[in-house]
């Protein structure tokens, strides 16, 4: 399954281990919450590269103590309308402070992609090889955002909202503030 990263595709160097397959310490390997918990110390031990899989279904506190030990930690769309991931990766860059990778699997598709970057996630797998340029793409799709973010940061500024000029938006008293602190960044960046 491709992996992209940076907007580019990249090397996947881990191995995804099922529950019954033998882990060895030079090999990174991501393994699931189960087996985690089951062999915590042993594979701590080892001092290998790990990284685990989440299910959408599973508390993301019950590894809060461990997050120092993970690479990557990979959470699952197990489909279109299951958001759950979403939440728990922003639970992970915002109250927990989870600074490695975020990937994430199943379900993904290139229309979700910024979404997925602005909730924490910095990696996708992606499960169809045609989708690859799409979501290249997508990754600027989008410049400007009215809310905050976890992931990456669109910085440009732009000259028109929604369509419309400076002027004709001033003529709907929502759009002054945003309107105003706007200009402030648009002078000074020129």
């Amino acid at each position: 399954m491709p992996l992209i990263k940076n907007n580019i595709v990249i090397s996947d160097i881990y191995y995804h281990a099922d529950d019954s397959a033998i882990l060895l310490p030079d090999q990174p390997a991501t393994v699931s919450l189960e087996r985690w918990l089951l062999e915590r110390q042993k594979i701590i031990n080892s001092g290998m590269d790990i990284g685990i899989r989440l299910k959408s279904t599973q508390d993301i506190n019950s590894i809060k103590d461990d997050l120092q030990h993970f690479a990557v930690i990979i959470l699952n769309f197990p489909n279109f309308t299951d958001g759950r991931a979403y939440s728990q990766a922003s639970i992970l860059r915002q109250h927990l402070n989870y600074k490695s990778e975020i990937r994430a699997t199943g379900d993904v598709s290139y229309d979700q992609l910024q979404n997925m970057q602005r909730s924490g996630f910095d990696a996708f797998e992606v499960s169809k090889k045609l989708d690859i340029d799409k979501f290249i793409k997508a990754t600027n799709e989008v410049t400007f955002f009215y809310q905050s973010s976890l992931g990456k940061e669109i910085t440009s500024k732009p000259t028109k909202l929604h369509g419309l000029s400076i002027r004709q938006m001033r003529q709907y008293k929502f759009f002054n503030d945003q309107i105003d602190n706007h200009l402030v960044d648009i002078a000074a960046a020129e």
